[in-house]
């Protein structure tokens, strides 16, 4: 685990999020008392975003994920987990697309780490596999996002096929950005 980490929300009040017992804020700049705690060496981990019912809720929310990465980028340090990467990447929902991106490309420079989590590698911008590290695939049959993965991380999409088709249940592949690096089967922890 990261000293100051965010996630990001844009679901609203995901439960899953929920479940981390991470402190949720509403507004960016966080608090001064996160902002004291975090110059004093405190870790910050914290859910950026609140519900969204309305239009002018997801309005309010657009705007406050747009000013958290930028926030971040500026400061650097923050590790953002950006759920649901599809959402915030399209330009008709959040519209982070760019943004992300530049901190996918950029973002060690400014001591900043990038985790995105998605369904569909077709469905957001390419940088979200190949400026990845590593992957961390589920189970999946769908043989279009085996190959976009495989051709991201430099593997050959037959191998990889044939290991997320043998993944028991409750398991998923690592798997490494250096090619000579082996896939690695893990057991995710329960929240």
């Amino acid at each position: 685990m990261r000293k100051w980490v965010l996630a990001l929300d844009p679901k609203g009040e995901d439960e899953t999020l929920q479940k981390s017992g991470w402190q949720r804020i509403k507004a960016w700049p966080p608090s001064n008392k996160i902002r004291d705690d975090v110059a004093a060496g405190k870790p910050a981990r914290l859910l950026v975003g609140g519900g969204v019912r309305t239009k002018d809720d997801m309005i309010k929310l657009t705007k406050l994920m747009h000013a958290a990465v930028e926030g971040c980028r500026g400061e650097g340090g923050w590790t953002i987990y950006a759920d649901e990467f599809q959402l915030l990447a399209d330009r008709r929902m959040y519209g982070l697309d760019k943004e992300i991106e530049a901190l996918l490309i950029a973002a060690r420079s400014r001591g900043t780490s990038v985790v995105t989590a998605f369904q569909a590698p077709a469905w957001v911008p390419k940088a979200g596999t190949r400026q990845a590290s590593f992957v961390v695939m589920w189970p999946t049959r769908d043989r279009v996002m085996i190959k976009t993965v495989a051709e991201a991380m430099g593997r050959e999409w037959h191998d990889l096929a044939e290991a997320v088709d043998e993944l028991p249940p409750f398991h998923v592949l690592v798997i490494p950005k250096q090619i000579r690096k082996p896939m690695v089967l893990t057991h995710p922890p329960k929240l």
